[in-house]
């Protein structure tokens, strides 16, 4: 009879837990119960430590569970991804926001903050069968704790090489560097005060110059103006009295025409044979003047000598 009781004991524990097995599975079920809501929220940044099967809670009560993690098909760069609402009185109304919160160990959990109350629910958009939970932004400058610890990390760790004997020998040897070159700076510094004393000096030589050149300039540019001004008159009168030289030069041309046209004709020709003519008794009396001297020149010419019984 004890016996009998013992195994009905077992079989009874036995059955209650394969009825709440199988309700964890139907409960736990994507494609479980016609109630269940499915939602798409988009993440521009990384998603590490999110799987699918994670929690999802709104208000921090646990409401549902990631169904999917994907890459968007249309935008590469966002990661899709895609939820189970399970509570069918989950309010989830315009303006939740989604959010992921890591944990130091690294494990990521899908928080969606409510809107306001009152508002509508949110909708699949038109041409879309699944509605989209805007995600929440975050800052750059607050980073999720996993890369904050990992960052620490590395700091700490660049801090302990610095810290080494090795690294605190370097540190050592760059302060002393940086005390020589303090020290040669300072011993400079009076040099270095000279030069630019100097320096200012000759700029303010320099600026005074420029301010004479610029006077003389002035005072040249007003000289070529008034030279320009006297030179352009004797210019002017220097053009008219060339004009009235041409105009007499015309004048005298007009009246030598009528003589030169006088030289033309048969009196020319006249004129030069007489000049040839006398040219010729030039030339024979030079010739009697040299064969005879200047008195056979000026003598009568001798006769021919008489013979009888001719």
């Amino acid at each position: 009879m004890e016996n009998r009781s013992h195994t009905i004991l077992v079989f009874s524990v036995i059955a209650v837990l394969i009825v709440a097995l199988v309700a964890y599975i139907v409960w736990a079920s994507p494609s479980s119960g016609h109630r269940k809501r499915h939602y798409d929220i988009f993440f521009g940044r990384s998603v590490a430590g999110l799987q699918e099967k994670s929690s999802v809670s709104l208000a921090g009560v646990p409401v549902g569970r990631v169904r999917k993690i994907q890459f968007d098909p249309h935008n590469p760069g966002l990661v899709r991804v895609r939820i189970t609402i399970i509570d069918p009185k989950a309010p989830i109304l315009q303006g939740t926001v989604a959010e992921l919160k890591h944990d130091l160990f690294g494990t990521a959990t899908l928080i969606l903050d409510p809107g306001a109350a009152g508002s509508p629910p949110i909708l699949p958009a038109r041409g879309l069968d699944v509605a989209v939970i805007p995600a929440k932004k975050v800052s750059s400058l607050i980073g999720d704790p996993v890369s904050i610890v990992e960052t620490l990390s590395r700091t700490t760790d660049r801090l302990n090489q610095m810290l080494s004997p090795a690294g605190q020998k370097t540190i050592t040897q760059e302060i002393a560097s940086l005390e020589r070159k303090s020290a040669e700076l300072a011993d400079r510094a009076p040099a270095l005060a000279d030069k630019l004393a100097n320096t200012h000096a000759a700029i303010r030589s320099g600026a005074t110059m420029a301010e004479e050149m610029g006077k003389r300039a002035d005072a040249m540019d007003r000289k070529i103006q008034s030279i320009g001004h006297r030179k352009t008159g004797e210019l002017r009168a220097s053009l008219q009295s060339a004009q009235a030289g041409l105009e007499r030069l015309d004048a005298g041309v007009n009246a030598a025409r009528p003589a030169v046209k006088a030289l033309t004709g048969p009196a020319l020709e006249q004129q030069v044979r007489g000049l040839r003519e006398s040219a010729a008794g030039f030339g024979s009396a030079a010739q009697k003047i040299e064969a005879g001297g200047v008195g056979s020149a000026m003598s009568p010419p001798k006769l021919p000598d008489y013979q009888p019984g001719h």
